[in-house]
């Protein structure tokens, strides 16, 4: 179980990687250049996957062990206790 520092330190995290990946989406807004189809009804851009990336690696660097549940990446199950979505 997290104690409160460690909720904390996730939290804070969650925080940063959010305005992170937020300013690229804004610097980004109306630029799309690629969009691909992954089923129908259901487009993903390339500013999708960058917005995934910032936000994943970012998650991955500090929280190694960490499941992450993503839109746009596959499921990372580590068998760990802690699952970001």
């Amino acid at each position: 179980m997290l104690n409160k520092k460690d909720i904390e330190i996730r939290k804070e995290l969650a925080i940063e990687v959010s305005k992170d990946a937020g300013r690229m989406l804004l610097r980004n807004f109306g630029k799309i250049s690629h969009i691909k189809t992954k089923s129908d009804r259901n487009l993903v851009t390339d500013i999708d996957l960058k917005a995934d990336e910032i936000i994943t690696s970012k998650i991955k660097r500090y929280f190694k062990a960490d499941n992450i549940i993503s839109e746009e990446s596959p499921l990372t199950d580590f068998k760990s206790d802690y699952t970001w979505i």
